[in-house]
């Protein structure tokens, strides 16, 4: 027989005579949220989902707000005109941009082909980094840039962040691979096709027969369009 199963909160088991002056500071339990000013900076222990700032352990809160010291700082490493992937946290009324870095594969874009589509044709998923086996990464933007660039051993040590390695020779297969890849998304963009990372991998498999240069042919564009559609649309059927 179904049982219901009642947890208290962290913070209501709390004895307030243990506190000094009976003043207990409040305990944060995991997933809880802390707070949603963006002026906070996320610290230990936290995470940001949904514009909230939420706990990932249970401890108590220690408040630092940002200063004009840490904007400052922050100029060491990015500054404007700097090429970089990140998550936009909040959208302010004068059209200034707040923006997040959770880890290292945001940050910083070195070696790479930039493209702009429109952001309608890029599919919303839970990752826009892929690291495809033909050999190369893509990085598909809401806002609708896509980054590609060749794919690293060690993606956490060596690419992303605030360090960028402009003298790493790309190899001729490498850069024929991101070649490859551009033109296959410059021909689905042509017939309107979602951009993720099926459709940008079947039409790079479908793409074989032509070389990079004959992909910007129109009715080789067409061609492997109409066959990454045909496997897409044999994929959802089965």
């Amino acid at each position: 027989m179904p049982q219901k199963i009642h947890i208290r909160l962290a913070a209501h088991r709390i004895n307030p005579s243990i506190g000094v002056n009976r003043r207990v500071p409040k305990i944060f339990t995991p997933g809880q949220v802390i707070t949603e000013q963006n002026e906070f900076m996320r610290g230990h222990g936290t995470y940001e989902e949904e514009g909230f700032l939420k706990s990932s352990v249970a401890g108590v809160k220690e408040q630092r707000r940002r200063s004009a010291e840490d904007e400052h700082m922050m100029r060491r490493y990015l500054q404007e005109g700097d090429l970089i992937s990140a998550e936009v946290q909040s959208v302010y009324s004068d059209g200034s941009l707040s923006l997040h870095t959770r880890s290292l594969k945001y940050g910083k874009l070195s070696q790479g082909i930039l493209l702009k589509v429109f952001p309608s044709l890029i599919k919303r998923s839970k990752t826009h980094f892929h690291n495809l086996y033909v050999g190369a990464s893509i990085i598909l933007g809401n806002n609708g840039f896509i980054w590609i660039y060749p794919t690293v051993s060690n993606a956490e040590d060596n690419a992303g962040g605030f360090v960028q390695n402009l003298e790493e020779v790309v190899s001729r297969p490498e850069r024929e691979t991101i070649g490859r890849l551009r033109n296959c998304i410059l021909a689905l963009i042509q017939s309107k096709m979602m951009l993720y990372d099926t459709s940008i991998l079947y039409a790079f498999e479908e793409s074989q027969k032509y070389s990079v240069a004959e992909l910007l042919i129109p009715e080789a564009m067409v061609d492997v369009a109409i066959l990454t559609q045909d496997r897409l649309s044999m994929l959802e059927n089965s």
